[in-house]
């Protein structure tokens, strides 16, 4: 990698890394470039030390990083996804590990560049390799808080299973009664791996089915008080939505006829 560094103009680029200049690597840095910077991250990498000096690299906005973005087209009925790159500092940055990306999806700013499993560099600098259930949890209820989420079912049904394998009764009980948690897609779904528009809803507005259909048929006439089904979207959990996650199984008796009322009232007035 010292051609890299010749081509640049860095003749004074000595191994290890604590003999370069913070001035040096803040010049490059300082260029903005997403593919400089990508070579800098390989050169750097291939060549690291872990006696190195590194709280500049920690410090400093240059890692080059991908996330997805998504939007909804009313016009043709479409989810938009769209790439995000820029650069930023390595404790904002996620490596690609198979849990990260079970428990985070795409909702997460990643390295843009390959990750040298032989190498430490990306460990020593900050780069965050490991999540755990408070990272976890912050996470989810932060997606709680939009009034709109795109996602999979089968990310969402990667998290039920992580909180349930990891969280104790109480403290499960404490964030459903809590929390709207539950995701419901705003459509139908194609499979589970695609990513539909949705919202979280609290426990009081889902219940497991309705052999009526009746709420199926007359939901998109109210937007309040009206409870969603989980069963199509989490078939395979229901024993932890019933048993561990306690919510209804059914609609009341009393949400039925709140239900028929109200669609008889608007048939009337229509």
């Amino acid at each position: 990698m010292h051609e890299f560094f010749s081509e640049l103009g860095v003749t004074d680029f000595l191994f290890p890394i604590n003999n370069w200049t913070y001035e040096q690597f803040n010049s490059l840095i300082n260029i903005q470039s997403m593919s400089m910077n990508k070579k800098l991250f390989l050169a750097l990498q291939e060549t690291w030390l872990t006696t190195n000096e590194n709280q500049f690299l920690k410090d400093s906005i240059w890692i080059p990083t991908i996330q997805m973005s998504y939007s909804y087209n009313e016009q043709t009925d479409q989810i938009e996804i769209n790439q995000i790159r820029k650069l930023d500092k390595p404790n904002n940055i996620y490596i690609k590990t198979k849990q990260i990306q079970q428990l985070f999806g795409q909702h997460i700013p990643y390295v843009d560049v390959e990750i040298d499993s032989n190498s430490s560099f990306a460990n020593d600098i900050g780069l965050i390799e490991h999540i755990t259930l408070p990272d976890v949890i912050s996470m989810l209820i932060h997606w709680c808080e939009n009034s709109i989420f795109y996602t999979s079912i089968s990310h969402i049904q990667n998290i039920y299973e992580y909180i349930y394998q990891n969280m104790s009764s109480n403290e499960l009980q404490e964030l459903i009664n809590t929390k709207p948690v539950f995701f419901v897609p705003m459509s139908s779904l194609s499979d589970r791996e695609t990513i539909v528009r949705g919202r979280f809803v609290s426990i009081s507005e889902v219940c497991w089915s309705d052999s009526t259909n009746l709420f199926a048929k007359y939901s998109s006439s109210f937007t309040t008080n009206i409870r969603f089904i989980l069963k199509p979207y989490y078939t395979e959990q229901k024993s932890i939505f019933l048993d561990t996650f306690g919510i209804p199984l059914n609609p009341t008796i009393e949400e039925y006829i709140d239900l028929l009322g109200r669609n008889i009232r608007i048939c009337f007035r229509g």
